[in-house]
C-alpha cells in the first residue's frame, strides 16, 4: 500500500520515487488495526475495532481477510477493507466489515470519528465461508455465508452489474431470494489417504507477457499461460508423502501433480507466477518447473482439449539452508524478472538468478545450440553466494575472547 509521490512541499508521509516507502496495514487478534511506515517502522496511526452489539455482553474480534480496494493509481488515497468475525460470549458469530483509509486510518464510511472506536458494518449475521475481491471496476468484496448466499460490498448498481457478468447461468433457484446463491460447478476428489493442507491463490492477476523463446535449433517455445491455475498442497499422514497439485479453477483438471517425501512434515513453500512454479520442501530440496507449448495462443480456451497440450520441464536443486518464504519478482507489464528472492532460516534475504533455476539446464557439457540460449550445465547444488544477500545482519553463535 503506497502513498503519493513525494514533492518539495510534501508532508512526512510520502512515497519515494521508487516506491520503497509504503504503508503496511496490519490487524491483530487484540482488536486493533495499525498503519506502519515500512521505511522506519513507525506506527502512523492505529484504531480500536468496535465489537458493536457484542460489546454489551463481551466477545472477541478475529481478523480474517484484508483487501486493497483502491490504489494510488486509481486516484485519491488508497483504501482497504478489513473482514472480521466477532464471536460473542454467548457463542453467536457475526461477520463485520471495516473500510479504512490506509494513509490516515479514517473511516471511509464516516460512521465513526478517528478519535472514537471504529464502528464496523455487519454484513453477515453468522460466519463467512469464503471471500474474494471482485477484480473489476469498481472493485468489490464478495463473501459467501454458510448457506452459500452471496454478499457484496459495496452493494451498488455498478457492483451488481459487474458481478452479474460472472454468473454462469440464470438459475431459477437464485430468483427465489433477494440474495444470489452459489452452486457447485465442479469438485476434485483426492485419494482417500490424502487431506488438503493448504489452498494457495492463483498465479497472478497482473498482465503476463507472452513472448516466444527461440531455442538453439530455431524452434520456438511459448509459455503455457493459464491465469486460472492455483496450487493445492495435500498431505498423507500415514505415508508422510506430500502432494502438490496445480488445478485449473474453471474445471476439475489437474494440470500437474508431484509427490514429495515429507521427512517429518509437509513444510512445503511454493510460488507460482506465469508458467513458472517453484516448490521447496523440508530438506532444502527445490524443484523448479516451467510449462511450454507450441502455437496454441496466449491463453487458449478453458474447455478446449488443446489447453492440455504442453510440455513440463523440471529439475531438482539443493540449497544448504532452510527456506521460510520465497517469491519471484516481476515488472509492471508482466515481464518475469531474472531473480527469485528467498527468506532463509538464518534471518537473511537472498536472491537467486533466473539462469540458475532454468529447468532446461543440460546434465552434460553444453552444446553450441544450448550456449546460444545462455544455458549452463546443470549442478544439483545451488551456490550460497554472499554477494546475492540483501540483508547484512548476521548472528554470532560463539565468541572466543582469548
Amino acid at each position: 500500500m503506497t502513498g503519493s509521490y513525494a514533492l518539495v512541499s510534501s508532508p512526512t508521509l510520502s512515497r519515494d520515487i521508487f516506491g520503497f516507502t509504503q504503508v503496511v496495514v496490519a490487524a491483530t487478534a487484540f482488536g486493533k488495526v495499525f498503519g506502519i511506515d515500512s521505511g522506519n517502522s513507525e506506527i502512523l496511526w492505529s484504531r480500536v475495532l468496535g465489537l458493536g452489539w457484542a460489546a454489551e455482553i463481551g466477545g472477541r474480534i478475529h481478523p480474517v481477510q484484508l483487501y486493497v480496494t483502491r490504489k494510488v493509481t486509481d486516484g485519491g488515497d488508497p483504501e482497504v477493507v478489513l473482514v472480521t468475525q466477532i464471536r460473542a460470549d454467548n457463542t453467536l458469530v457475526d461477520t463485520v466489515f471495516f473500510h479504512v483509509n490506509a494513509v490516515n486510518g479514517e473511516d471511509v464510511r464516516q460512521a465513526s470519528k478517528k478519535s472514537d472506536v471504529f464502528k464496523g458494518l455487519d454484513i453477515i449475521q453468522g460466519p463467512r465461508l469464503e471471500g474474494f475481491l471482485l477484480q473489476t471496476e469498481p472493485k468489490a468484496v464478495v463473501l459467501l455465508d454458510e448457506f452459500l448466499q452471496v454478499y457484496l460490498y459495496h452493494n451498488k448498481s455498478a457492483t451488481q452489474a459487474a458481478f452479474a457478468k460472472f454468473s454462469l447461468s440464470d438459475s431459477p433457484q437464485s430468483k427465489l431470494s433477494d440474495k444470489l446463491v452459489a452452486y457447485t460447478t465442479w469438485s476434485l476428489n483426492l485419494p482417500p489417504s490424502e487431506s488438503i493442507q493448504q489452498l494457495l491463490p492463483a498465479a497472478s492477476r497482473r498482465p503476463i507477457a507472452s513472448i516466444g523463446r527461440v531455442v538453439g535449433n530455431r524452434t520456438t517455445l511459448y509459455k503455457y499461460l493459464n491465469p486460472r491455475l492455483f496450487p493445492l498442497l495435500a498431505v498423507c499422514p500415514t505415508t508422510n508423502i506430500c502432494g502438490l497439485y496445480l488445478v485449473d479453477s474453471t474445471k476439475d483438471t489437474v494440470v500437474y501433480y508431484v509427490q514429495i517425501n515429507g521427512h517429518g512434515g509437509c513444510n512445503i513453500k511454493t510460488a507460482l507466477t506465469g508458467n513458472w512454479d517453484i516448490e521447496w520442501s523440508l530438506l532444502s530440496y527445490m524443484r523448479e518447473k516451467s510449462w511450454m507449448r507450441k502455437r496454441l495462443g496466449a491463453l487458449g480456451h478453458a474447455f478446449s482439449e488443446k489447453s492440455l497440450h504442453f510440455t513440463a520441464y523440471e529439475q531438482a536443486l539443493m540449497f544448504p539452508h532452510a527456506i521460510n518464504a520465497l517469491a519471484p519478482t516481476s515488472t509492471k507489464f508482466g515481464m518475469s524478472s531474472k531473480d527469485l528472492n528467498v527468506a532463509i532460516e538464518n534471518h537473511r534475504i537472498q536472491s537467486f538468478q533466473r539462469a540458475m533455476l532454468k529447468p532446461r539446464r543440460p546434465k552434460r557439457k553444453v552444446t553450441a545450440e544450448e550456449a546460444e540460449e545462455f544455458l549452463i550445465e546443470y549442478d544439483p547444488v545451488l551456490p550460497d553466494d554472499p554477494h546475492r544477500v540483501f540483508s547484512r545482519n548476521y548472528e554470532v553463535s560463539f565468541w572466543d575472547s582469548s
